[in-house]
Protein backbone atom coordinates (compact mmCIF):
# COMPACT_ATOMS: atom_id res chain seq x y z
CA UNK A 1 0.00 0.00 0.00
CA UNK A 2 1.17 3.51 -0.54
CA UNK A 3 0.64 6.21 1.27
CA UNK A 4 1.44 10.03 0.45
CA UNK A 5 0.69 13.45 2.52
CA UNK A 6 0.62 16.24 0.66
CA UNK A 7 1.27 19.41 2.79
CA UNK A 8 -0.96 22.04 1.24
CA UNK A 9 -1.74 25.72 2.26
CA UNK A 10 1.58 26.70 3.57
CA UNK A 11 3.42 30.24 2.35
CA UNK A 12 6.70 29.99 4.14
CA UNK A 13 9.32 27.39 4.45
CA UNK A 14 8.17 27.52 8.57
CA UNK A 15 5.01 26.31 7.85
CA UNK A 16 5.43 23.68 5.19
CA UNK A 17 8.20 22.57 7.49
CA UNK A 18 5.43 22.56 10.51
CA UNK A 19 3.58 20.79 8.84
CA UNK A 20 5.64 17.95 7.32
CA UNK A 21 6.86 17.16 10.88
CA UNK A 22 3.70 16.47 12.47
CA UNK A 23 2.51 14.52 8.97
CA UNK A 24 5.79 12.43 9.64
CA UNK A 25 5.75 11.89 13.18
CA UNK A 26 1.92 11.04 12.44
CA UNK A 27 2.21 8.37 9.97
CA UNK A 28 4.69 5.39 9.67
CA UNK A 29 6.78 6.26 6.24
CA UNK A 30 9.21 3.78 4.42
CA UNK A 31 10.32 6.87 1.90
CA UNK A 32 10.43 10.99 1.98
CA UNK A 33 10.21 12.47 -1.35
CA UNK A 34 10.17 16.21 -0.71
CA UNK A 35 9.22 18.73 -3.06
CA UNK A 36 11.01 21.43 -0.88
CA UNK A 37 14.97 20.77 0.12
CA UNK A 38 14.70 18.78 3.27
CA UNK A 39 18.11 19.99 4.95
CA UNK A 40 15.88 21.30 7.58
CA UNK A 41 14.22 18.57 8.60
CA UNK A 42 17.62 15.58 8.35
CA UNK A 43 16.93 15.30 11.47
CA UNK A 44 13.55 13.84 11.66
CA UNK A 45 14.12 11.47 9.01
CA UNK A 46 17.05 9.43 10.41
CA UNK A 47 16.52 5.92 8.96
CA UNK A 48 14.24 6.48 6.22
CA UNK A 49 15.46 6.83 2.56
CA UNK A 50 15.02 10.79 1.37
CA UNK A 51 14.67 12.44 -1.67
CA UNK A 52 13.85 15.55 -3.56
CA UNK A 53 12.29 17.04 -6.71
CA UNK A 54 14.54 20.00 -6.85
CA UNK A 55 17.60 20.26 -9.36
CA UNK A 56 20.98 19.35 -10.17
CA UNK A 57 22.80 21.49 -7.60
CA UNK A 58 25.49 21.98 -5.39
CA UNK A 59 23.05 21.87 -1.88
CA UNK A 60 21.78 18.51 -3.39
CA UNK A 61 25.36 17.54 -3.89
CA UNK A 62 26.12 18.76 -0.55
CA UNK A 63 23.47 16.59 0.61
CA UNK A 64 24.10 13.30 -0.96
CA UNK A 65 27.55 13.51 0.00
CA UNK A 66 27.12 13.29 3.39
CA UNK A 67 24.22 10.24 2.83
CA UNK A 68 21.65 12.55 3.85
CA UNK A 69 19.87 12.37 0.15
CA UNK A 70 19.41 8.72 -1.28
CA UNK A 71 17.46 9.95 -4.36
CA UNK A 72 17.13 13.47 -6.65
CA UNK A 73 14.56 14.09 -9.58
CA UNK A 74 15.81 17.05 -10.85
CA UNK A 75 15.87 19.70 -13.87
CA UNK A 76 19.35 20.39 -15.07
CA UNK A 77 20.73 24.34 -15.15
CA UNK A 78 20.18 24.52 -19.33
CA UNK A 79 16.74 22.92 -19.50
CA UNK A 80 15.49 26.41 -19.81
CA UNK A 81 17.68 27.41 -23.16
CA UNK A 82 14.48 25.55 -25.21
CA UNK A 83 12.06 28.38 -23.57
CA UNK A 84 14.41 31.19 -24.48
CA UNK A 85 14.30 30.23 -27.70
CA UNK A 86 10.86 30.17 -28.25
CA UNK A 87 10.65 33.80 -26.60
CA UNK A 88 13.67 34.98 -28.44
CA UNK A 89 12.02 33.62 -32.05
CA UNK A 90 8.59 35.48 -30.48
CA UNK A 91 9.82 38.91 -29.73
CA UNK A 92 12.26 39.26 -33.01
CA UNK A 93 9.01 39.08 -35.04
CA UNK A 94 8.32 35.20 -35.60
CA UNK A 95 5.60 34.94 -32.73
CA UNK A 96 3.44 33.52 -35.42
CA UNK A 97 5.65 30.85 -36.30
CA UNK A 98 6.02 29.18 -33.14
CA UNK A 99 2.36 28.81 -32.06
CA UNK A 100 0.27 25.82 -32.45
CA UNK A 101 -3.64 25.94 -33.68
CA UNK A 102 -2.62 29.84 -33.00
CA UNK A 103 -1.87 29.02 -29.29
CA UNK A 104 0.98 29.02 -26.72
CA UNK A 105 2.94 25.77 -27.63
CA UNK A 106 3.48 23.29 -25.44
CA UNK A 107 6.87 21.80 -24.35
CA UNK A 108 7.30 18.63 -22.39
CA UNK A 109 10.62 17.83 -20.91
CA UNK A 110 11.73 15.32 -18.26
CA UNK A 111 13.41 15.07 -15.02
CA UNK A 112 16.46 13.51 -14.37
CA UNK A 113 16.97 10.75 -11.52
CA UNK A 114 19.92 9.77 -9.35
CA UNK A 115 19.63 6.85 -7.13
CA UNK A 116 23.40 7.17 -6.56
CA UNK A 117 26.04 9.06 -5.59
CA UNK A 118 28.29 8.67 -8.10
CA UNK A 119 24.94 8.93 -10.90
CA UNK A 120 24.68 12.44 -9.32
CA UNK A 121 28.13 13.45 -9.54
CA UNK A 122 28.49 12.38 -13.34
CA UNK A 123 24.91 14.20 -13.82
CA UNK A 124 25.51 17.15 -11.77
CA UNK A 125 29.01 17.97 -13.47
CA UNK A 126 27.57 17.35 -16.90
CA UNK A 127 24.51 19.47 -15.64
CA UNK A 128 26.94 22.56 -14.25
CA UNK A 129 29.81 22.56 -17.07
CA UNK A 130 29.96 25.85 -18.78
CA UNK A 131 31.68 24.02 -21.94
CA UNK A 132 29.40 20.88 -22.20
CA UNK A 133 25.70 20.96 -20.96
CA UNK A 134 22.59 19.63 -21.96
CA UNK A 135 21.77 22.66 -24.62
CA UNK A 136 24.09 24.70 -25.53
CA UNK A 137 25.21 27.41 -27.91
CA UNK A 138 24.65 25.36 -31.35
CA UNK A 139 21.73 23.56 -30.09
CA UNK A 140 19.47 27.15 -29.56
CA UNK A 141 20.95 28.74 -32.69
CA UNK A 142 19.73 25.81 -34.74
CA UNK A 143 16.14 26.47 -33.70
CA UNK A 144 16.54 30.86 -33.31
CA UNK A 145 15.82 32.56 -36.79
CA UNK A 146 18.12 35.12 -35.81
CA UNK A 147 20.58 32.45 -36.52
CA UNK A 148 18.74 30.26 -38.60
CA UNK A 149 16.08 31.78 -40.61
CA UNK A 150 14.77 28.47 -41.57
CA UNK A 151 14.70 26.80 -38.44
CA UNK A 152 10.67 25.27 -37.60
CA UNK A 153 9.09 25.23 -34.08
CA UNK A 154 9.26 21.28 -35.01
CA UNK A 155 12.67 21.74 -34.78
CA UNK A 156 12.57 23.46 -31.29
CA UNK A 157 9.73 20.89 -29.96
CA UNK A 158 12.34 17.83 -30.74
CA UNK A 159 15.53 19.90 -29.51
CA UNK A 160 13.59 20.33 -25.95
CA UNK A 161 11.69 16.91 -25.79
CA UNK A 162 14.52 15.42 -26.78
CA UNK A 163 16.37 15.96 -23.12
CA UNK A 164 16.99 12.08 -21.45
CA UNK A 165 19.80 11.92 -19.84
CA UNK A 166 20.89 9.46 -22.74
CA UNK A 167 19.34 11.98 -25.21
CA UNK A 168 21.59 14.50 -23.73
CA UNK A 169 25.16 12.70 -23.50
CA UNK A 170 24.44 11.06 -27.24
CA UNK A 171 24.26 14.70 -28.54
CA UNK A 172 27.10 15.89 -26.69
CA UNK A 173 29.37 13.17 -27.92
CA UNK A 174 28.14 13.32 -31.42
CA UNK A 175 29.04 16.76 -31.27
Amino acid sequence: RLSITVCPGYVSQDQFLQTARAAYAAGSYDVVLSVLPPLDMMEDFKGVPVGVVDSYNTRNLLLFSAGHLDCVIGKYSSSVGPSFALMLNAVTGHAADYRQDGKAVKVVQDFWISESLSDYIEKYTFSTSATMNAYNFNDLARVIRLYSPDATLDELIELAENCSYQAVRHRRNAA
